[in-house]
């Protein structure tokens, strides 16, 4: 170390050995010393020392033991870059390869496509997952699905994790490639165990360690997200490859005022309709009518069902026809009805029903179905609360049509 100077060691220099640390304190005190000759010699305004161009400054802060070669194209470059690691990495000059074939070396080692994946928004994992980064104005947010990956036959916390470990490790290479700086929020897939989320917290670490920026990893979040911080060191590759739009002033939605109309955003039908209106169209009418159709049924209002025939029934108007015919003959017989009325059950239906259709005549026979299948049909009924009617004693007695439920 020269007398009156001082150094400032990096970040980078952990874990270098003496030597090597003595040989860039060297380098480094013959570089200031050729700054004091032309300080002395040199006329202002004149340019005494400046920062290297865009090769050597990736060459000096990126090059280095992880590497296992560098290819440099064009005599130019080549004569720059091996001139500057024989001097200041010596034992990294045999990784070195000078590119001399007519192919160009971008498309020899698809730069362009890797360029071009490295600036889309989805990120696809090995396993069939997937990674989702977006950019905002305060933070770069990472989302973790599971898409394609299922397992091997193990249950869904496994596959969760192993799933979570392969996208921390995807993760951070994606963090170094785009040089993503700033806040960052991580949202893994929720775990059940909590040793398994510590296990994804543990694989995150080990693979932020390999990253030379600075960073600081915080405690995740009662919701499960993971933030962190990253310095910011340039403007990021999606920065450096992308504009912003003029259309959509970067926002990445156009507005319209009119409303715009989104088919998908409905449940149910296409169209925004309700889904029980798709039901009610297959039953044909009103659900419960469409039915009644499609089994040969009469509709409530009585009208003919699908085979053209329509089934009698037997309405109000019927009932007390039969009883005003029926005369003062039938008092005796309407007469034992309260005993019914006391407990109306099936029964006791058929047979009011049955001296109902004996003692009318013919031409209230006439209007009204056979007594068998009023019988049938009667019976099935539940019989409701009976109507009360004068007889002709003057005693108030149910008549035939309260027994037959109608």
């Amino acid at each position: 170390m020269p007398e009156n100077a001082g150094v400032i060691v990096r970040t980078a220099a952990e874990g270098a050995s003496e030597e090597e640390l003595a040989h860039d304190v060297a380098r480094l005190s013959a570089q200031w010393e050729s700054i004091e000759r032309k300080a002395k010699s040199a006329s202002p305004p004149e340019l005494l020392y400046s920062e290297p161009d865009l090769t050597i400054r990736v060459v000096r802060d990126i090059f280095n033991e992880d590497f296992s070669k560098l290819v440099v194209s064009g005599d130019e470059g080549w004569d720059l870059v091996d001139e500057y690691v024989r001097y200041v990495a010596p034992h990294l000059s045999d990784r070195l390869e000078h590119w001399q074939s007519d192919e160009d070396l971008f498309a020899r080692y698809r730069i362009d496509e890797h360029l071009a994946k490295a600036l889309e928004r989805k990120v696809w994992l090995p396993s069939g997952g997937s990674l989702v980064i977006d950019n905002t104005e305060a933070m770069t947010v990472v989302d973790v699905n599971t898409g394609k990956f299922t397992g091997q036959g193990g249950n869904l916390e496994e596959t969760v994790t192993r799933n979570n470990l392969e996208a921390a490790e995807e993760i951070v290479r994606q963090l170094r490639l785009r040089d993503v700086g700033g806040i960052i929020v991580i949202d893994f897939i929720d775990m059940v165990l909590e040793s398994n989320r510590e296990l994804v917290l543990r694989r995150l670490l080990e693979c932020l360690a390999r990253d030379r920026t600075k960073h600081q990893v915080a405690e995740v979040t009662s919701l499960g997200l993971v933030q962190m911080t990253r310095k910011r060191v340039g403007s990021g590759l999606l920065e450096a490859f992308s504009e912003t739009c003029e259309c959509c002033n970067g926002r990445g939605l156009l507005i319209s005022l009119d409303g715009v109309d989104h088919p998908s955003a409905h449940r149910g039908r296409p169209d925004g309709g309700p889904a029980r209106d798709g039901k009610q169209a297959r039953d044909g009418k009103q659900g419960k009518d469409g039915r009644r159709h499609r089994q040969g049924k009469p509709d409530k209002d009585g009208k003919p069902d699908k085979d053209g025939q329509a089934e009698d029934k037997p309405a109000a108007t019927t009932a007390p026809a039969v009883t005003a015919e029926a005369g003062p003959a039938e008092t005796p017989g309407a007469a034992e009805a309260p005993g019914a009325a006391e407990a109306p059950g099936a029964a006791e239906v058929p047979a009011a029903a049955e001296a109902a259709g004996n003692g009318a005549g013919s031409d209230a026979g006439a209007a009204q179905p056979p007594a068998g299948r009023r019988r049938r049909r009667a019976a099935t009924r539940e019989p409701g609360p009976p109507d009360m009617t004068a007889g002709a004693d003057g005693q108030v007695a149910p008549e035939a049509s309260a027994a037959a439920g109608v």
